[in-house]
């Protein structure tokens, strides 16, 4: 894993571009507040992770102590029980207290996509905005007491969103934030799959790399090749909610000159991963519901044979046009797909 605290190190394990993160960093440290969009499976987490730890370890190096509240939001998070996560971790302050001397906190909200982020919110947001002892804003606990409280000045709110686009009010969420958008169409996610895989392939074969015509370098151009298509395909379907992030596309073995396994691999990924994501979210198009949402009600609604012959459309469509068209082995060696 990376050196803790370390970008170039971070670099060096991700393969996403040094100037990228220290990008990423700069505008954390600039505005405080900020999220990062993108697809599920763009190493949002991942991401927000290495920025908080590299901030703490900047910090502690000049004397200033600087904790990390990690939170990974479930849809029954309260704004209340969030209120008491600022209040405890430190971030929220009475106004009959000083800001503590020379200590920073950094609060990071994991998988906002869960929740309505305008609802869980709510009026935090513009407090997030006016931070320090002179502007003091009016919260009410869950026992029903109201109090004046401020947000140190001294801390960073960061957030994932696991989801490719905000829907109708959430959007004026993006008012109050720094917003990063990791698109798998733009950098830098776009080229990061093909960069992870080609360096699999290197320490396979030794660092020496074979060439294209080799099974192995068809095998991960392949995987590639699936999961841009996939994306595109899913983009001219109206289904934006099931494009997926290169993450999971990560994890394909490389083993010189078997493609099987890949096959057997992505064959595996396509029924675990794939089906039920562009399944949820045709469905949420044709019930007009959130996925989010969805998820808890799925298991007790049976779609109706309309909606059961739109999601084998989608999916067959996907079948050709993205996995099977260019695979690297004939095509009796994918029936598990």
């Amino acid at each position: 894993g990376p050196k803790v605290g370390c970008l170039n190190s971070v670099a060096y394990a991700s393969m996403i571009p040094l100037q990228t993160l220290q990008n990423f960093l700069r505008l954390v440290e600039q505005y405080h507040n900020i999220i990062f969009q993108g697809p599920e499976g763009s190493l949002q987490e991942y991401i927000v992770d290495q920025l908080s730890h590299c901030i703490k370890h900047k910090e502690e190096a000049t004397g200033i102590s600087c904790n990390i509240v990690k939170v990974e939001v479930e849809p029954e998070l309260s704004k209340h029980q969030l209120v008491d996560i600022f209040i405890n971790s430190g971030c929220l302050i009475p106004v009959t207290d000083n800001p503590p001397s020379k200590t920073k906190i950094i609060i990071v909200l994991e998988k906002l996509e869960k929740v309505s982020i305008l609802e869980l919110l709510g009026d935090l947001m513009s407090a997030l905005e006016n931070r320090g002892l002179e502007h003091p804003f009016c919260v009410q606990r869950a026992s029903g007491v109201s109090e004046l409280y401020y947000f140190h000045e001294d801390s960073f709110l960061m957030g994932t969103v696991g989801r490719s686009r905000l829907q109708g009010p959430e959007l004026l969420v993006q008012q109050h934030f720094r917003w990063v958008q990791l698109r798998w169409d733009g950098e830098p996610m776009h080229n990061l799959l093909q960069r992870v895989l080609k360096r699999k392939v290197l320490q396979k074969f030794k660092g020496k790399m074979p060439s294209p015509s080799d099974p192995t370098c068809k095998g991960t151009d392949w995987i590639c090749i699936v999961w841009h298509q996939l994306n595109s395909c899913l983009s001219r379907l109206g289904t934006p909610e099931a494009l997926i992030g290169p993450q999971p596309f990560m994890s394909c073995p490389i083993v010189p000159g078997n493609l099987h396994i890949m096959v057997k691999w992505m064959s595996k990924l396509w029924n675990a991963v794939i089906v039920p994501k562009v399944q949820e979210a045709i469905l949420a198009i044709a019930t007009s519901k959130r996925p989010s949402v969805l998820r808890h009600v799925t298991a007790a609604k049976t779609p109706s044979q309309g909606q059961q012959a739109i999601v084998k459309a989608a999916l067959s469509i996907l079948l050709n046009k993205a996995i099977l068209h260019g695979c690297p082995v004939p095509k009796n060696g994918t029936n598990g797909l």
